[in-house]
């Protein structure tokens, strides 16, 4: 009777190992499976991301003859923004809906407009304008009288 019990206890742990490295070989199986579709997938963005990047250099120089010959520098006002110094149009488009033409603005403080849709920005680093801080707003006294 012992050697029954012990003899089953023995099996039921050999099935148990057996039934553990069944699961292991599948879930190897398996993450190569994922592996694998995940390597197609990123071969396809890839072909997708270069093809997009070729649409959008031939729209951007489609953009670019306007029959200027184009010097692009550091925009006027901004560091970030690349713009031509005869029409004043940008190196690349921006995510922006207007396609912006810079003109420097005469003011004591470097400032640039668009010639399009009259949107400002003004220092280094381009900065868009804001009109609404009122003179008000730069007192900084506590008294009015005091100043």
């Amino acid at each position: 009777m012992r050697n029954i019990i012990l003899l089953s206890i023995l099996a039921g742990a050999g099935l148990a190992l057996v039934g553990y490295f069944v699961w292991l070989v599948i879930r190897a199986l398996f993450e190569v499976y994922r592996s694998w579709r995940l390597g197609q997938e990123l071969v396809a963005l890839r072909s997708e991301v270069t093809d997009w990047r070729t649409r959008r250099a031939a729209a951007n120089q489609d953009r670019l003859n306007t029959g200027c010959k184009h010097q692009f520098e550091d925009g006027p006002g901004a560091l970030l923004r690349r713009v031509c110094r005869h029409c004043g149009l940008e190196a690349e488009r921006t995510s922006e809906e207007c396609d912006h033409r810079w003109r420097q603005l005469d003011s004591p403080v470097p400032r640039s407009a668009c010639d399009t849709c009259g949107q400002e920005i003004e220092g280094a680093l381009g900065i868009p304008y804001n009109h609404e801080l009122a003179v008000a707003d730069l007192n900084t006294t506590a008294n009015p009288k005091e100043a």
